[in-house]
């Protein structure tokens, strides 16, 4: 017979008692006895997000905006996959990096960057002929950094790129410097 449990036949006193099917859990012994259950991953998640530096603060933001707690700048630091090198084409030189980061550390950035970058929904009006619509996008969106005509100073006001000279009316919208936890990751991209 071929059942994928065990079977224990017993018997007493030259009385066979019927097969009886015995099923054994597959966890380790000493999970039976545990009185406090393990913290789950979110949990985990959480408390490494808490720790995190200084914040990033600038007009411009609707709130300071937090670095990176310090597991992550340590995993940035540590972690590193070897690329393949693409060069077997005319005009093709890179390295490609699969991953580039881990899976447990792509879920801790973006849960981070969730809670702190300032989403927003774009939304902004059109005219056809004579009518006027409402556009309103359906994804979230932020934006930091300027274009290559400007350069923000040291004090955080808009400069032009070529002769340093203040330019506050180039922009609608004020400009917002890149936050240092984006930055973080922008240094890692460039020594990749």
């Amino acid at each position: 017979m071929n059942t994928p449990y065990r079977s224990l036949r017993l018997s007493t006193s030259n009385k066979s008692i019927p097969q009886s099917v015995i099923t054994m859990s597959k966890r380790n012994i000493s999970s039976f006895f545990q009185t406090t259950p393990s913290p789950s991953k979110k949990q985990r998640i959480e408390e490494s997000v808490e720790d995190a530096d200084v914040p990033t603060n600038y007009p411009a933001y609707p709130h300071p905006i937090r670095c990176f707690p310090q597991s992550i700048h340590t995993a940035l630091d540590e972690e590193m996959y070897d690329g393949k090198i693409l060069n077997d084409k005319l005009d093709l030189d890179m390295v490609h990096y699969q991953p580039f980061l881990s899976k447990d550390l792509a879920k801790n950035i973006y849960i981070f960057l969730r809670k702190e970058l300032p989403f927003y929904r774009v939304q902004y009006k059109i005219k056809r002929g004579t009518f006027e619509t409402q556009i309103n996008t359906p994804r979230f969106t932020t934006v930091f950094g300027l274009d290559v005509h400007s350069k923000f100073g040291d004090n955080g006001e808009v400069l032009d790129a070529k002769t340093g000279k203040p330019e506050p009316k180039r922009y609608s919208w004020q400009p917002r410097p890149i936050p240092m936890c984006l930055e973080v990751l922008k240094n890692k991209v460039g020594r990749s």
